[in-house]
């Protein structure tokens, strides 16, 4: 493998994968006393180490002991005992082998491994008899081929959990010389499919925020009853998997729960870091001071992945921070996608401004520690305005339910009714907060897939519309995509797709199905954000509503947190499902300007950059997209969403050459063919003008001849034709 590492890519994927340890032989005074092209195997054996794992042999066998001690210290995941004396693949014996068709862990790693290593061996796969006794060709265990304690592939799978396996291939105990070219070309791409199944996977750590592991953790993958094996010293797991999607949930006394869902595909390993978070935090609320303060020492903190700004200010010149979470290197590229959170829209509303500063902790503390965290920030640009009316909320009454306090901004204005005057009209921009107009350049500047704002006075999300004085609609397709971003993150919450709203006033205290419905319903009102970001930007706008109380007793603050937080995560998760790519010209440019509109789904999504990167999210299905871009012909692609997968699709485009609707070399024709006529009828004309001209002066054309005046020749015949009459 050494020597191929360089030159095949199959070689080199494989020794960047895992890391292989080799023992060649372990009995070696037994392989000196061997005699080559001695077949029978009780000549060559004097005192089997093969069955001597059990503890009654302890400190008795030298290489025993060290292999032991290997295995220690390594807690291999997988091993391979290649041995002679027969043909077949070996189990352990205390392995029942009627679990390996059955849905336990083992039994998967084991099947995957053995239907590899014998799929691709012409020896096992022949009809080969060994001292006459046909080979089985399906699973067995040592007992099938002669008694022994407790083996090597017992001790290894009984004391660390390691798959381990043997495999027999030549009947002869000690083959010739000359025979082993011929084993090695029968043995060795079984081994290369062994080792590549050995890769496909999971492997993972489980610690807590202190990179300690949890006492009394609990790893189940979802389908499975047995517990994922968790090495109590390190936290780290490993599992041998066939491709797919699997569902795993981690749990721990005095931790909140975790799921992950992880997509394995073949030949990789799937690493994992997964932090359980302590039920025991503790939440206070800022004041505009203090948040800014925080702000800011988080991105010093945190240099890589985020910045601080101010889109603008407020009445009282207070500058609306913006803190943006996301690697500056992806900021425009087809792998990124942009999500927006705001909180505080309405000054009173204390508790969503908290939810949103949490978030951001949360975010990056966990990064490059929490390998779903790592990905969300790796894969999404994240930016929070946590305090969208900073001069109302410094007058919020904190711990008070029933205060309105602070609602509206210094100018008594509530921003959740100075976007719009009406669905379709534009609130006239000089009678417009400075609040409203700084969000409204923010979200036309970025290009934001999702946007959500959180709000209090209730238990649910709405989506547009809200106005009152609107017939418009969004279409099933439209609803269908709001309904598919937010339904793990509502069934994700403890009771919000329940449908209870839990507040006791008006519209807010009934069944809300699904925890979901537009803002006319919910909350009817005219100049909404959610309304004016839809429109306005083509992003999709979401309210979520966190609680019935704006500013409720700091006590509630971290119960609040831990009943959003996953529903949040599980949010900014399925912004990245969908598709995404590049719209491209001929040559591979990207085309920066292009419009793509889905079909049934009345929502324009634009490329982001001059290269061309867009992103849709859209949930699993097949879709028809209509690209149009100045300078091009229309294009109409189908794309397919696999949900769980990477649905990179690059559209292409062909420059549209015509000009006034006509093909380029057509009008050069026509335009050619134009210009000849115009110039023959120009010089006709002038031609008669001019010699109009000449006639009324009394001059005539010269004639054909070219001659002004007479000859004298002729002027004499003219004579004397005159005197012969005479």
């Amino acid at each position: 493998m050494l020597s191929y590492k360089r030159r095949d890519p199959r070689v080199t994927h494989m020794l960047q994968s895992l890391t292989l340890h080799v023992i060649p032989s372990v009995d070696d005074m037994g392989f000196e006393r061997s005699v080559s092209g001695q077949c029978d195997r009780s000549l060559n054996v004097t005192n089997d180490l093969e069955d001597k794992f059990a503890e009654e042999f302890a400190n008795k066998f030298g290489a025993i002991e060290a292999l032991k001690k290997n295995f220690e210290l390594f807690k291999y995941v997988t091993g391979l005992s290649v041995e002679s004396h027969g043909l077949g693949v070996e189990l352990p014996l205390m392995l029942n082998l009627d679990d390996l068709n059955g849905q336990s862990l083992s039994s998967i790693g084991f099947k995957a491994l053995t239907t590899a290593y014998k799929a691709n061996n012409p020896s096992l796969l022949a009809d080969i008899k060994c001292n006459e006794t046909k080979v089985i060709k399906t699973y067995k265990k040592l007992s099938h081929i002669h008694s022994v304690g407790q083996s090597l592939l017992d001790y290894g799978f009984a004391d660390h959990k390691t798959l381990m396996m043997t495999a027999r291939i030549d009947c002869c105990s000690y083959p010739l010389s000359y025979e082993l070219p011929q084993l090695w070309k029968n043995n060795m791409e079984s081994m290369m499919s062994f080792l590549e199944t050995s890769i496909t996977g999971i492997t993972g750590y489980v610690l807590d925020s202190s990179n300690a592991v949890p006492k009394a953790v609990s790893v189940i993958m979802e389908g499975f009853e047995e517990p994922i094996e968790i090495d109590p010293k390190t936290g780290r797991f490993n599992l041998v998997l066939n491709a797919g999607v699997y569902t795993i949930h981690f749990s721990a006394p005095g931790f909140e729960n975790k799921t992950l869902s992880v997509t394995v595909k073949t030949n990789e390993n799937k690493k994992i870091n997964v932090i359980l978070d302590s039920t025991g935090l503790l939440m206070s609320y800022h004041n505009y001071e203090t948040m800014a303060t925080l702000l800011a020492n988080y991105s010093d903190k945190y240099p890589d992945i985020t910045s601080l700004f101010s889109i603008g200010e407020s009445v009282q010149k207070r500058k609306l921070l913006v803190f943006r979470i996301g690697l500056e290197s992806k900021r425009r590229g087809a792998e990124t996608a942009n999500v927006r959170f705001i909180g505080g829209l309405q000054g009173h509303e204390r508790s969503s401004t908290e939810l949103l500063i949490q978030l951001i902790e949360y975010l990056l503390s966990h990064y490059k520690k929490d390998t779903f965290i790592t990905q969300l920030i790796d894969m999404t640009h994240i930016y929070v305005l946590p305090m969208a009316n900073p001069d109302g909320a410094e007058l919020a009454q904190l711990g008070r339910c029933d205060s309105t306090k602070g609602l509206t901004n210094a100018k008594n204005v509530d921003l959740d009714q100075s976007f719009f005057d009406g669905i379709n009209k534009r609130s006239l921009e000089s009678k417009s907060p400075p609040e409203t107009k700084a969000i409204k350049k923010w979200t036309k500047a970025e290009n934001f897939l999702v946007s959500v704002t959180l709000r209090t006075g209730g238990n649910v999300v709405t989506y547009p519309f809200s106005s009152t004085d609107s017939c418009e609609y969004l279409n099933i397709s439209n609803a269908n995509r709001f309904i598919s971003l937010t339904k793990l993150m509502r069934f994700r919450h403890k009771d919000m797709h329940m449908g209870s709203a839990r507040c006791g006033h008006g519209n807010r205290n009934r069944l809300i199905k699904n925890g979901f419905t537009t803002g006319s319903i919910w909350h009817p009102t005219n100049g909404s954000l959610l309304d004016y970001g839809f429109n306005a930007s083509n992003v999709y706008e979401l309210y979520v509503y966190v609680g019935c109380c704006g500013s409720p007793p700091e006590s509630e603050l971290s119960d609040l947190w831990r009943d959003h937080k996953t529903p949040v995560l599980e949010l900014l998760n399925n912004v990245n499902n969908g598709i995404h790519g590049r719209v491209v010209d001929e040559n591979g440019s990207g085309i920066g300007s292009a419009q793509i509109l889905v079909e049934n789904i009345a929502h324009k999504v634009y490329t982001t950059d001059s290269e061309g990167h867009y992103r849709i999210p859209l949930y699993e299905g097949k879709y028809v997209l209509t690209i149009e871009a100045d300078g091009f012909w229309p294009s109409t692609k189908m794309a397919t969403i696999f949900s769980g997968q990477d649905n990179l699709f690059v559209i292409d485009m062909m420059s549209d050459t015509r000009i006034a609707g006509i093909p380029r070399a057509v009008f050069v024709i026509i335009c050619g063919s134009a210009v000849l006529t115009i110039l023959i009828v120009s010089l006709c004309v002038y031609n008669v003008l001019v010699q109009q001209k000449y006639e009324k002066k009394g001059f005539q054309r010269i004639g054909a001849n070219g001659v002004l005046f007479g000859s004298d020749d002729e002027e004499e015949e003219d004579d004397g034709g005159r005197d012969s009459e005479l």
